[in-house]
């Protein structure tokens, strides 16, 4: 069972506020508006589940500070796995406003431009966020030595957690989901109340469902107490 995700997914809340922090910079909030069918459900496969699911919000407002982008998109988008400098993106009302930095900033402008010619303003709007949850999550270049390959799998670290930007949900003639995955690693997120984020830490680790089903595997590498 991926009790991870359940656990996190738990401590999202529809209405709720919502804030994303990071050493370098980075602080944006906003609200919860609303979740998808099947949010937080149980799902099937092997333990631990790659990330919780992606919390949609649309009145986000503040800064992110980035050096990656998930895999698959940086390929298709035509930006470097790890960026030349960091880009600063300003949200407000939910939208890109301000785009700074290097050659990939110069990238992403003209690919929120390309994309407003199939989205409209909707290119530019901050769709949601999520995290990874699975607490082995890093490999090593002699592990894989596909590079792209090997930062698909730590996207679904737990110590990675990423923006979507460009939201074609509401745009049905548009059936692909093309966006920004802006990566942050070791950022904290929380909810409400609830820290579901610590420096990059879900705290669901530490939920005693979790910690009973991690018991049921006490050989399997990675899985031992105290490793996350």
């Amino acid at each position: 069972m991926a009790e991870i995700r359940i656990r996190a997914a738990a401590m999202v809340a529809v209405g709720a506020p919502w804030r994303i922090t990071h050493p370098n910079g980075t602080d944006v909030r906003g609200t919860v508006s609303h979740l998808p069918p099947g949010y937080g459900e149980l799902r099937y496969g092997p333990f631990p589940e790659g990330v919780f699911p992606s919390t949609p919000c649309k009145d986000a407002e503040g800064q992110i500070i980035f050096d990656r982008n998930g895999p698959h998109w940086a390929r298709h988008i035509g930006i470097p796995l790890q960026f030349s400098e960091p880009v600063h993106i300003v949200l407000q009302d939910g939208k890109v406003k301000e785009i700074r930095g290097g050659a990939e900033a110069n990238t992403f402008r003209d690919f929120f431009k390309a994309l407003s010619r199939h989205l409209g303003d909707a290119a530019y709007s901050m769709r949601g966020f999520h995290g990874g949850v699975h607490p082995q999550g890093i490999v090593s270049e002699r592990e894989c030595p596909d590079a792209y390959y090997r930062s698909f799998i730590e996207h679904h670290g737990s110590h990675s957690v990423h923006f979507h930007l460009g939201d074609s949900h509401d745009v049905p003639k548009y059936p692909f989901s093309v966006h920004i995955s802006a990566e942050l690693n070791g950022a904290t997120v929380q909810v409400g109340d609830n820290v579901v984020y610590k420096d990059g830490r879900p705290t669901a680790f530490d939920h005693p469902e979790v910690q009973r089903v991690a018991a049921k595997y006490p050989n399997r590498p990675g899985v031992e107490a105290g490793s996350w």
